[in-house]
């Protein structure tokens, strides 16, 4: 991934870190984490899928199955990582 644009001022770190539990910034943690991930992989299914329309738009259908494997690819992968999480 690449490094977040938004940087938190350290009084505003030290206050949310002073008013919530560790439990509670850790599930916070994860879920934003799990909220990116679900994003990173829908941008490459989509990514995969508008490719492969574009090659059959084209007559390119070798291109359009690569494509679609792809996209499959990424999601059997991201599921297989997730799963039990």
């Amino acid at each position: 991934m690449t490094e977040p644009k938004y940087k938190p001022s350290e009084e505003a770190i030290e206050k949310l870190v002073s008013t919530q539990s560790p439990r509670a910034l850790a599930t916070a943690y994860l879920r934003a984490k799990r909220r990116a991930d679900d994003a990173e992989v829908h941008f490459k299914l989509l990514t995969s899928l508008v490719e492969s329309g574009y090659a059959v738009r084209d007559g390119d259908l070798e291109k359009a199955r690569d494509a679609l494997k792809s996209g499959l690819k990424s999601m059997r992968t991201y599921n297989q990582t997730t799963e039990g999480s």
